[in-house]
Parts: C-alpha cells; structure tokens; sequence
C-alpha cells in the first residue's frame, strides 16, 4: 500500500491548494464575481430566444469564471511547488542543525560496507555516508532526488562487522531502493506548509474585517488538515515496513527480528496514537515481518482518506473544468466524465490495488473496514466540500438521499472492486496488478460519475435519480455491466475450474427477472395507457428503476448465499435479471400494440441494465453480512425461488412508490410540462435579473446616502427611508407576491426573500443609528447585511442552476 499512499499523499497535497485558491478567491474577488455574473445575466436577457441568452451569458460569464479557476489552479500549483522547494532546502539544514559530519579515516570500513550492500539491493548509486553526533539514536536517510545520505549513529558505527550494523544499512537502503525518501521528505514539507496556507484566507478575512464565512470556511479546513495529516503518517508507516520485509528478504528475517527486539518498547500505547504516530512501534512491526500478510492490510484510515479526499475534489475539478471551458458547452458537458476519469485511476490505483494485494496475500475477506471507511470518507467530504461553503451550507443535508446514495455507490463499488481482485488473484500462479487495477478503475470510474451527478444535482431531489438512467449516460453503463459480467464469467471459471458459480449466477438472474417481469406485467394491466410523452417517459423512467430493484435483488442473493465468491458472481446475476426483465418489457409493450424497433429494445435494455449496475452496488454493502464463503451451498430451488419471492414482493412497492418527474430538460414534453418550463426559464432570465438589477440599484443609492457628508444624521435618516426603504419594500412585496412553478425555484426564490428581508432590516436598523445615535444596533445590522450578501449569493448560485 506504501505506493498506493504516496498518490493519496499527492491527491491531499492538490486538494488542499484548491480549497485554499477557491477560499482565497471568495475573499478577495467573491463581491466582484457576483457582481459579473450578475451584470451578465442582465445583458443576456435581452437575447432573442433561450440558446441566445444562455449563449450570451456563457461568452460574458466566461471571464469572471476563469479568473475562479485561475486562483484555484495557481493555489494547487503554488503548494506543490513550494512543497518540492523546501524538500530542495531541507538535506541542507537537516546535515547542519544535525551537525553530520564525514567518516573520519578510522570508520572507512563503514563506507565500504554500505557499497557492498548497496550493490546487493541492486542500488545504483550509492549514499554518502554520514556520522551523526554521539547522541543520535536512530539511522535515516535524506537528501535530493540521486544525492542521498545516510545518517548513521557514532554508537553503531564502532561495531564494525556486528549483524547489528548490516540489518540498520539493509533497512534504510531498502528505503533508497523503493525510492520513497524523497516522498517521505515531502510529505514533511508539505505539512509544514499546510498551517500558513489554510491561515491565509482568515488572515484576509482580519484585514478586510469580515469575519462572517470564517467559521463555515475553518471547520473545513481543520478536517482536511487531519485527512492530511493522517495520509501522511498512514505513508511513513507503511515505508518503514516495506523496509523490513525488503531487509529480511536480503538478510534473512531472523536478523531483523533480532534487531527489532532488541529495541525499547514504548509505554503501552491506544489505537488512537498507533494511529497517528509517524512510525510503527516495534512489537508492530516485529508482527509484520513474521506475518508479511498484515502490510497488505487496507484499513479504515486507508478507505476514509482516499474517498473524502475524491469526493472533495470532485466538485472542485469540475467547477475548474467548467470555468475554464465556460464558453465551450461540449466540453462544460463532459466535466463530470472528465473529473470521474480524472478521479478513477486514484481510487482503482490505491484502494483497488490494494485490495487485490490483500487478496494475493490470503486476506480476501477483510473488506468491511474499507468499506466502510469509504463510506464514511464520502459523507465527510461532501460535508466538508467547498462546494458549500457560502453557498448551500449543510443544506444539502437537508435532503439525504442524494447524499447517502453517493456514499453507498462508492462503499458498494470497493466491495466489486475487492470481490474482482479476490477472483483475480487465483487465476494465475503469479498474479498482475494491471488488469485488476484496469478493472477496478473502470468500476469506479461509474461510481464517481455518479455520486458526482447525485451529488451536483441535490437541489433537485428525486431529479438526480431520473438522470441517473439517462438514455446517453446508461449506454456507457449497461456496456460497463455486460463487460464485467463476462469477465467475471472467464475469471471464474479459470480460477475454480467446474464450480457452478456461474450457473446458480444465471439461474438466480432469470427466475428474478422473469419474476419482475410478471409482476410489471400485472401492474401494465390494471393501469391504462400512457397519453403524453412525459407520462411515457416517467413509465419508462419507473421500468428502469424496477429493473435495477430486480438486479440488485438477484446480486444480493448470490452475495450472502456464497460469501466472498457470491460478490464476484454477483457481477453476473445482476445483468442477467435486468436484461431478462427488459426482454419481459420488450414482450409486454408489443403485445399491447407498441412498435418494436432497434432503437426502443435498445433503450430499453440500456436503462435496465444501468439502474441493475447502479443499484447492485448500492446494496453491495449488503453481501458484508456473509464473510466467508460456506462450504455447501443451497439447493437450486432455494436459488430460484428465494429472489423471486423477495423480488414479487418489492417490485410493486417500487412501481407504485416512483413519483411523476419532470422530463429532461430539452426533451419532448406535454402542454403542463411545457408551461413550467417556460416559467421557470422566464424566471431564470427576466425576474431574476430584474430583481438583481434594482436591488443593486438600490443599494448604490444606500452608499452614496451614506457616503454624502452635506447630510445630517436626520435628513441622512429620511433619504434612505424615502429612497432606498420604499422601493426595498415594495420589491420584497413583488418578490413574495410570485408564484414559484416547481420546488427548484421555489428553494431558489426563498434565499432571494431571506436576503432582502435581512436587507431591509440591517438599512432599518442604520436609519435607526443615524437618527437617534444609538450604536446599539449598529453591530447587529452590520450582522443582518453579510448574511444578506450570503444569501444573495445562495440564490445566485440557485438560479445559475435551474
């Protein structure tokens, strides 16, 4: 995992520069930006038609949102440069404040034995050797990238040819020959660097005296700085047992086991502390070298920091991708797909390897610690999200689902994952890291692109379901599901040749699809025909999600019937019930008279097999229940019968259950349909900037008030009464006075009430000071004024959504 922790280590040192670059850049320019983006929805509402505005605001936006990623991507930029700066520095300050010093004439026997071994570990160049003071301990290495050293201790250098001296070289050698010092150094610098970079935005927050998003920004802040943090000592553990094992593996175990012993053992330490200590302790590590399986370990801390860390850079690199393709609609598209392949390889690359490595090394069913940190990962990392910090707060939790669903994907994807790389692993005597590591990528690649989609669309609801079996995307995952599927298929049957694994898979697959069939095709009878396009497609949009109910029904079943090889299998019995449903389908709407053409099969068999694939690993976290694989499995009728019951019974609930949504925007829609469109477009491009317009009219006409010195406290009073209060009031009461067409607006058009009512009562309360100089109120208005600004900036975001 050691490798795999140094691309986490990367991925954090990333995130944190664009979490400090976005908050930077809300500090200094957020007020300017809001202002922009403002004046161009302004200007593009006087475009003809809808494409003509968008178009507009996009050209006009554009440069206001690449100066947002600009300061994002320098800030990234910035810490990984400074970063490789102070590991440049470091070997220099580190040999003087360490007062290391050449090998005098009598110890050239030392050198002679470091290239020795050098040469033996098949190292190409070899270390300069340093002596330390009389009271240094412990032997490490350091230097620049071809320039290292190796600082050893006066007291083990007067062993010459001691085992003792040979075991310590061997170690920090191993260090130089899986080249992870330069890593470990950098991990240092990088979190010497960390304080001053998250202090920064609240350093501009003390000299602008505006503290009002410190808190919200902080709490986040702090956690990524502990995510970092522990990323960064998860790495120097694991170097320090790769070490060992590579120094046993030369020297032989007994060596080093004779030197770890002999090391003092600390004072007895909790899980908490062996959590966050830079090294292993040597009872630890002691345990490691005996059993070489345990470094392959993927623990908790390994599943919570690589998914928090995913899912925090998920809404940042695609505000980045959007901002600096604004203008580009093909690319602003495609930002989700491009961040999710952006983000697979770092979760197929660490966890999935990781998980193959454990399977390799006889530890296939130690998945639910990854699990579910995984899990955990991703619900703290949409908490923490910048994506809410001013803008939607926690709100998004308001709504669950989206959030919970998210989290599920990508904890259900690692137990795919880990079920892949345990089939993997037998089928060759000396397994590969690159197919299970393809493998894995490719699976989630899919969960990322979903939670993304979850995740960018909570305002929306059950709305973010809906795209989930959208016609273009559930193309690319229902080819996902049947490639998978013969994989595991292949797989299977070469690691355990004559298992009827895939058979119950296939088995189980149809009798629950044929299951979900009969029962849509009971529900299809007592229901009459859909009369619009919208209710066809919420039919359509009903079916799939039965689909997936029935595949991940089926999926679930082979997971806690055959344990750890269930879940691989699972992989099968999935698609098999969903394509089996969706030929049911097919069969039901041509003997009810519908044409059956290539294009409708092909729909239908594509949202089938995607809301299977999706939903199988949302309940793939299920299959934990069942650790081990049981040594006699059910009998075939159980097989079948068991998920037919369980899926006759759900299907119903799930059919009735689906609520009427609103179509795609841009599809073919009904005459209802159409008006709320249309409403909630005329809101999007007149009302809003309307409303925007004269509110910043009004509060131009505020600071000039307050800014003319030829008026006194009174007449200062009745000005703003008159001519800022008035018409304030008077386009709240026109603002309360619309009818919202949908929940999206409605939530939209609450934070632009919130924000001129507090508007209102921070001016009242100034008239209040000017006229009876009572600075009482004044901190309380001052109060009143910035939440109205976050507002104001909350529903501008909401708006730019709709």
């Amino acid at each position: 995992m050691t490798t795999a922790r140094f691309v986490v280590l990367v991925a954090a040192i990333l995130t944190a520069g664009l979490f400090v670059g976005s908050a930077t850049f809300n500090l200094i320019e957020g007020r300017e930006w809001t202002a922009a983006v403002g004046e161009c929805a302004t200007v593009s509402a006087a475009a003809p038609d809808g494409a003509g505005q968008q178009d507009a605001f996009l050209t006009c936006s554009a440069s206001a949102e690449r100066g947002r990623a600009a300061f994002a991507l320098a800030s990234a930029v910035g810490m990984l440069l400074a970063g490789l700066a102070v590991l440049i520095i470091a070997p220099t300050v580190v040999q003087r404040r360490r007062r290391l010093r050449p090998p005098g004439p009598g110890m050239a026997w030392a050198v002679d034995r470091t290239r020795t071994l050098a040469r033996e570990l098949g190292l190409r160049r070899v270390p300069v050797v340093l002596i330390g003071r009389p009271t240094q301990r412990d032997a490490f290495c350091f230097g620049r990238p071809g320039r290292y050293r190796i600082a050893l201790p006066l007291k083990l250098t007067l062993h010459c040819g001691h085992p003792v001296l040979d075991t310590v070289l061997r170690h920090e050698l191993s260090h130089l020959a899986h080249r992870d010092v330069g890593w470990s150094w950098l991990a240092n610098a990088v979190w010497y660097l960390l304080a001053p970079m998250f202090l920064l935005p609240v350093a501009l927050s003390l000299a602008a005296d505006d503290l009002s998003v410190v808190p919200d920004y902080l709490w986040r802040a702090v956690v990524l700085a502990c995510v970092t943090h522990v990323a960064r000592r998860a790495l120097l553990r694991s170097r320090e047992h790769d070490a060992d094992l590579r120094a046993a593996r030369t020297g032989g175990p007994a060596s080093v086991i004779a030197v770890l012993a002999s090391l003092p053992q600390p004072a007895r330490r909790t899980a908490f502390h062996r959590w966050i200590a830079n090294h292993p302790d040597p009872a630890t590590r002691l345990d490691v070298v005996r059993d070489p399986a345990r470094a392959t370990a993927v623990t908790v801390a390994d599943g919570f920091t690589v998914a928090f860390l995913a899912t925090l850079m998920l809404p940042l690199l695609g505000n980045l991708i959007v901002s600096a393709f604004l203008d580009n609609p093909a690319v602003t598209g495609l930002a989700r797909a491009v961040v999710a392949l952006f983000l697979a390889p770092l979760l197929g690359g660490t966890l999935g390897v990781g998980l193959w490595r454990q399977a390799v090394a006889g530890r296939p069913a130690h998945i639910a610690p990854a699990a579910l940190g995984v899990f955990a990962g991703c619900v703290t990392g949409q908490a923490a999200s910048f994506a809410g910090t001013a803008l939607e707060g926690l709100a998004r939790f308001g709504q669950p689902l989206p959030v919970v669903l998210s989290a599920a994907l990508l904890a259900g994807a690692t137990v795919v994952v880990a079920a892949l790389g345990d089939v993997w692993s037998r089928t060759r005597a000396r397994p590969r890291a690159i197919p299970p590591a393809v493998l894995a990528t490719i699976v989630f690649g899919i969960a990322v692109w979903a939670a993304g989609l979850l995740t960018a669309l909570v305002p929306a609801g059950w709305d973010s379901l809906t795209a989930l079996v959208d016609l273009g995307e559930s193309r690319v995952t229902a080819v996902v599901a049947v490639i998978l599927a013969v994989v595991v298929t292949r797989a299977t049957a070469r690691a355990l040749p004559g298992t009827p694994l895939p058979r119950h898979a296939v088995a189980t697959g149809l009798a629950t699809g044929a299951a979900g069939a009969a029962v849509l095709a009971v529900l299809r009878s007592l229901t009459p025909s859909p009369a619009g396009i919208t209710e066809q497609q919420n039919l359509l949009h009903t079916y799939a999600w039965v689909a997936g109910t029935v595949a991940a029904t089926a999926a679930t079943t082979l997971a806690l019937t055959f344990g750890v090889l269930g879940r691989a299998t699972a992989l099968l019995a999935g698609p098999v019930a969903a394509a089996t449903l969706g030929a049911g389908l097919l069969v039901i709407n041509t003997l009810r008279g519908g044409d059956l053409t290539a294009g409708f099969a092909t729909d239908i068999l594509a949202r089938a097999l995607a809301a299977g694939f999706l939903l199988s690993l949302v309940a793939a976290p299920l299959a934990l229940a069942r650790p081990s694989t049981p040594r006699r499995g059910p009998s075939w009728l159980a097989l079948i019968a068991v998920p037919a019951v369980v899926t006759t019974a759900i299907s119903p609930v799930v059919a009735l259950a689906m609520p009427d949504l609103p179509p795609p925007a841009g599809s073919a829609v009904d005459d209802g349909a159409w008006v709320v469109a249309e409403a909630v477009h005329d809101y999007k491009t007149r009302l809003a900037p309307d409303i925007l317009l004269r509110r910043h009219n009004l509060e131009t006409a505020m600071e000039n008030i307050a800014a003319d010195q030829n008026l006194g406290p009174e007449a200062r009073a009745d000005q703003a009464r008159t001519h800022v209060l008035e018409p304030l009031r008077q386009l709240r009461d026109e603002a309360e006075s619309y009818p919202p067409p949908n929940d999206a607006v409605r939530q939209a058009h609450h934070h632009c009430l919130t924000s001129l009512n507090l508007k209102i009562a921070g001016y009242t309360a100034f008239t209040v000071v000017w006229q009876t100089n009572n600075h009482t109120v004044l901190q309380p208005a001052t109060h009143a004024l910035r939440v109205s600004a976050q507002e104001s900036d909350t529903w501008a975001h909401f708006v730019l959504t709709l």
